[in-house]
C-alpha cells in the first residue's frame, strides 16, 4: 500500500534565486551533444498544464514501451521550474534541445518516502549547472533534483522516466494533479488547486516534495559545465531503441510463450519480473504446494533493488529485521574482529536496506503477487525437446506443453541444465551445517547479549545467527563444520542437539546458548560447482544455482539468481523473444564476471572475517547496469 504523508501547497519556483546560474563561468571542457532520437507520438494521453502554465505532452508511455519508460516533451515558461523533489520509484533524464535551463542536483540519497530532506532527514548540498543546447543529464532515484528555465522565453525540455509499469508510473500523478488542457481554449490557465495537488498527492506516486526550497538545502554550489552531472546516455539509448511492441516479440512473430522451470526464490522473482514487464509466462514447479520452510535469508541492498516493485519491497521491508550492523566475533573469546554498519547507514549509501527475513515469508510475498494460475504445481520435468513449434516440455504426470523459450531456474539439481551442458553432479564441499530456529523467549538473559546479526569465526567452523522479523521474536542460526563425506543423494539428515553442542563445545558461551535454545535441528551438506562456460543452448537458458551454484557464506545465492532474472528480463525486453540468441548472449556477458567473483569469495568463506568495503556488491542495481560494454552503444 502506498504511504501518504501530509503535503503542503506549493507552486513551481520562480527562478530569481537562480539568476546566478546565468553568469556561470564558461568551462573549457568539451562536451558531446546528445542527438535525441526522433520518436513519433504514440500515446493517446491529453496535454497537461502544470501550475505555472508549463505543458506536458506525453509522447510515449509504459503502454507503448512495455513498462520501460515514460517520455514527455515540456514547454516551460520563462523563469519557472518545479520545487526540489525526490523520485523514489523512477530514474529520470533531462534533455534541453536549445539549452536555457539550469539543473540542480543533490549529493545525498533519501530512500525513505516518509521523510523528505529537512523533515527528519539531513539537509543537502545542491550543485547547479547551466544546460547547453542538446545537453543530457541523468538523475537517479532518491537524489534531490529539479530544473528551472533561466531565459526570458518559453523553452522546450524533454523528460524520460524509467520504469513506467502500472505500479510505479507517475503518469496518473500528472493527469490527476495537473489541469487537462482544452484545445479549444488557447488562453486556458491552470487550475489554482493543481499547485496544491502536485504536492499533496506526490507521496502516493513515490515523490517527495518540500514546502520550502530551504528544507532541502544547506548550501548551493554553482559548478562548471559538464562536471559532476552524469548523462547515462547508453542506458537511455538502450531504452529508446528497444522494441516497443508489448507482445514482447517486437511484433515480428507470434512468439510469446515463456516457461520457467522451478519456482523457488529465483524462479518466482523471474516469473514476476517477466509478468510485470508484459511477457506471457507460466512457472512449472515440481512441489505439490508451497510450504513455509523454516529458514532465514539475508537480502542485501543489491537484491532489494532488483525486486524493483513497491508492492513487493514495501511489505518486505515492513516484515523483515533491519540489522543495525553485521558483527563478526572470535569464536572463543567473543571479541569483535570486524563490524559493518547497516541500518540507516547502508540504506542512505546504497539506496536500499539490508534485511534478514524468513525465507518462506519472502517467497510467499512474490508468489502471491503473481496472477492466478501462473504457477502450475506438481510438475516434475522429465524431458526437454526442441522442434519446429518451439520447446516441448514433458512432465512425469504425462502432460506436455510447448514454449517459445525455457528458463531453467530449478536449482542445484537442475533437470533443465542437462540440455545446456554436461550434467555432472555438484561435488560435496567438505562442509556440513546445522540449521535451526530459536524462539527468543528461550534465550532468557542471554538475549540481551546478542547482536541483530552475528558471525562467530574459528579456523574451521562458524556460527552465524540473526533475527528474522521486525518484531525480533525469532532467531535463526547456521552452524558449519568440516565433514569428510556425505551420503550421495541425501538432501538433509536429522541431528541431535547433543551432537551439535559437542561439535561446538569450545565456542563462546553466548554462541553456545543460541545453539542450546534451538528447536528441532537438522544438518545439511554444502555443495559447490564452478560456473558453467555456457548458460544457454538453443532456446533454453539457465539462471541461479542451475548454472552457478555457490556456498552460502556471502548470503548471495538467491541474490545472484534474482539479479540474473532482472538482467535476463532486460535482455529479452531489449532484443525481443524472436531474438533470444542475442538476449542470451547479452545476459551471460553482463553477468558472468560478477557471478564468478561472488562465487570465489563465497567458496573461500572470507566475507566479513575482516570489515570489507561492500560498495562493489551493494551498490549494483540489476535494472541499470550496462548490458553492453562500458563504451558500447
Amino acid at each position: 500500500m502506498r504511504r501518504r504523508k501530509r503535503g503542503h501547497a506549493r507552486t513551481w519556483l520562480m527562478v530569481g534565486l537562480f539568476a546566478l546560474a546565468g553568469t556561470a563561468a564558461q568551462a573549457s571542457d568539451t562536451y558531446t551533444p546528445f542527438d535525441f532520437p526522433e520518436l513519433s507520438k504514440t500515446a493517446n494521453e491529453p496535454v497537461v498544464l502544470g501550475p505555472a502554465g508549463e505543458t506536458f505532452d506525453f509522447i510515449r508511455t509504459g503502454k507503448q514501451t512495455c513498462g520501460k519508460y515514460l517520455f514527455a516533451k515540456l514547454v516551460v515558461p520563462a523563469h519557472v521550474g518545479p520545487p526540489p523533489h525526490v523520485h523514489h520509484w523512477t530514474d529520470e533524464w533531462f534533455y534541453a534541445p536549445n539549452g536555457g535551463f539550469v539543473i540542480y542536483m543533490g549529493q545525498n540519497r533519501y530512500p525513505d518516502v516518509a521523510h523528505a530532506p529537512g523533515e527528519g532527514a539531513p539537509k543537502d548540498t545542491l550543485h547547479i549547472v547551466k544546460m547547453r543546447p542538446k545537453e543530457l543529464f541523468y538523475g537517479e532515484r532518491y537524489i534531490v533534483h529539479g530544473f528551472s528555465n533561466v531565459t526570458d522565453e518559453p523553452q522546450e525540455l524533454y523528460l524520460v522516466w524509467t520504469p513506467d509499469t502500472p505500479d510505479v508510473s507517475i503518469l496518473p500523478y500528472f493527469l490527476k494533479a495537473g489541469t487537462i488542457r482544452d484545445p479549444n481554449k488557447p488562453d486556458q490557465r491552470p487550475d489554482f488547486m493543481s499547485s496544491i495537488r502536485l504536492v499533496s498527492m506526490a507521496p502516493d506516486y513515490g515523490i517527495n516534495q518540500s514546502a520550502s526550497f530551504w528544507q532541502y538545502v544547506e548550501k548551493v554550489v554553482e559548478i562548471d559545465h559538464g562536471h559532476h552531472m552524469p548523462d547515462n546516455r547508453e542506458k537511455l539509448l538502450e531504452l529508446l531503441a528497444s522494441k516497443n511492441d508489448c507482445r514482447a516479440d517486437g511484433g515480428g512473430s507470434q512468439m510469446k510463450r515463456v516457461a520457467v522451470i522451478g519456482c523457488g526464490l529465483g524462479g518466482a522473482a523471474t516469473t514476476l519480473m517477466l509478468q510485470r514487464t508484459g511477457f506471457q509466462v507460466t512457472a512449472y514447479e515440481q512441489a505439490p504446494a508451497f510450504t513455509r520452510l523454516g529458514a532465514g535469508i539475508h537480502l542485501t541492498p543489491n537484491v532489494v533493488k532488483a525486486l524493483a516493485w513497491p508492492d513487493i519491497v514495501s511489505p518486505l521491508v515492513a516484515m523483515a529485521c533491519k540489522p543495525a550492523a553485521f558483527v563478526s566475533r572470535d569464536a572463543f573469546t567473543g571479541d569483535v574482529i570486524a563490524e559493518l554498519p547497516l541500518g540507516h547507514t547502508v540504506t542512505e549509501q546504497f539506496g536500499a536496506p539490508y534485511l534478514t527475513v524468513h525465507r518462506g515469508d519472502f517467497h510467499a510475498l512474490m508468489v502471491d503477487a503473481l496472477q492466478p494460475g501462473t504457477v502450475q504445481f506438481d510438475k516434475r520435468l522429465q524431458s526437454v525437446r526442441e522442434d519446429g513449434d518451439g520447446i516441448r516440455l514433458g512432465f512425469e504426470d504425462g502432460s506436455e506443453v510447448v514454449a517459445d523459450i525455457v528458463i531453467g531456474a530449478d536449482g542445484l539439481s537442475s533437470v533443465v541444465r542437462s540440455t545446456v551442458c554436461e550434467n555432472a553432479p555438484p561435488h560435496f564441499s567438505g562442509q556440513v551445517a546445522f540449521r535451526a530456529l530459536v524462539d527468543v523467549d528461550q534465550l532468557g538473559e542471554h538475549c540481551a547479549q546478542l547482536n541483530d546479526l552475528t558471525k562467530w569465526w574459528s579456523d574451521d567452523r562458524f556460527i552465524i545467527a540473526y533475527y528474522m522479523n521486525a518484531n525480533r521474536d525469532q532467531y535463526y542460526f547456521v552452524a558449519g563444520y568440516p565433514e569428510e563425506s556425505w551420503p550421495v543423494g541425501v538432501q538433509s539428515l536429522p541431528a541431535s542437539r547433543e551432537e551439535m553442542m559437542e561439535r561446538f563445545a569450545d565456542f563462546h558461551p553466548t554462541a553456545r546458548h543460541v545453539l542450546a535454545a534451538s528447536r528441532e535441528v537438522r544438518k545439511w551438506p554444502l555443495y559447490e560447482r564452478p560456473a558453467e562456460a555456457a548458460w544457454s543452448k538453443g532456446r533454453v537458458v539457465l539462471l541461479g544455482d542451475a548454472c552457478h551454484p555457490m556456498r552460502p557464506h556471502m548470503a548471495q545465492g538467491a541474490a545472484m539468481a534474482i539479479e540474473d532474472g532482472a538482467v535476463l528480463v532486460r535482455c529479452l525486453m531489449a532484443a525481443g523473444l524472436k531474438n533470444w540468441p542475442l538476449a542470451y548472449e547479452l545476459y551471460q556477458q553482463a553477468r558472468h564476471e560478477r557471478v564468478e567473483r561472488v562465487q570465489g569469495i563465497s567458496s573461500e568463506n572470507s566475507w566479513m572475517r575482516t570489515t570489507p568495503d561492500p560498495t562493489w556488491l551493494f551498490a549494483s542495481d540489476a535494472w541499470n547496469v550496462p548490458l553492453l560494454g562500458q563504451h558500447a552503444h
